[in-house]
């Protein structure tokens, strides 16, 4: 029964997340940024990490998790490398990663939240925007300590220093979050769409890399792989943000002709 139960929450793990990073995410990334269809698509892609987030959890609960989770990768006739000497920190780890999906997801709406706050006289951030930063870099600044204290006493497991890297990335959003809490408001309004869109694409991004280390986790083809997935995903997120600046010039003209 307890196996069942595992089964149908890894299917709808996988199966949300499918839809998500191949489907719904690419769809509101590409669509007319504001439209009803990139704003729909948007809350669904969200709706779907969600899904992901209850399925992930209702697996960890599982007691037996570590043992389900190697026996399921064998099967697909990949190589098992445990991500941590001690079994207690995968646990720890894959709730990290659904905090950072959700803080991400999350994050990105509330921009123009507070956008829409501030252009109405309001404050620019609220508890929720705390809380959210608060959690992620919390979090992050644990496993930052994990990853530095496997390479100080394990004698460099290879997934520590992923861990540190990720870490710092994460906490720097967390960083510039509170620079926005900080910062006159202007700045938010003026280059909030950055944030968000920013937000947005590592939620899609951290999908895709969820499907690409199941696909094989092996530490040094994940190693190469990765340099040319995040060349290539960081370039994407940057094309798309140059045309939004350049369209978004373009109908301030075009409003501007107009008077």
């Amino acid at each position: 029964m307890e196996l069942t139960a595992y089964q149908v929450f890894r299917f709808l793990h996988i199966t949300a997340g499918g839809l998500a990073a191949f489907l719904v995410f690419p769809m509101a990334f590409f669509s007319i940024k504001g439209s009803q269809f990139h704003k729909r698509t948007g809350y669904l892609a969200i709706f779907l990490s969600v899904l992901v987030a209850i399925a992930g959890i209702s697996m960890l609960l599982n007691p037996s998790f570590p043992s389900l989770w190697a026996r399921n990768i064998a099967q697909r006739g990949v190589e098992w490398v445990l991500f941590f000497n001690a079994l207690m920190y995968e646990r720890i780890f894959f709730v990290w990663l659904i905090i950072a999906l959700l803080y991400f997801c999350f994050s990105a709406v509330r921009v123009w939240t507070r956008i829409n706050s501030v252009n109405k006289g309001g404050p620019s951030y609220g508890a929720i925007d705390i809380a959210l930063t608060s959690l992620i870099i919390i979090s992050s600044s644990y496993l930052l300590f994990v990853g530095c204290w496997d390479i100080y006493h394990l004698s460099f497991h290879p997934f520590a220093l992923f861990f540190i890297e990720i870490s710092l990335y994460l906490i720097f959003f967390g960083l510039v979050d509170i620079a926005t809490f900080i910062a006159p408001s202007k700045y938010l309004v003026k280059w909030g769409f950055i944030l968000h869109g920013y937000k947005f694409f590592s939620a899609w991004d951290a999908l895709l890399t969820a499907f690409i280390i199941r696909l094989r986790i092996n530490y040094s083809t994940l190693e190469t792989l990765d340099t040319i997935y995040s060349l290539l995903m960081h370039t994407l997120i940057l094309v798309a943000l140059w045309k939004y600046i350049f369209t978004k010039r373009l109908r301030g003209l075009v409003h501007a002709s107009k008077r």
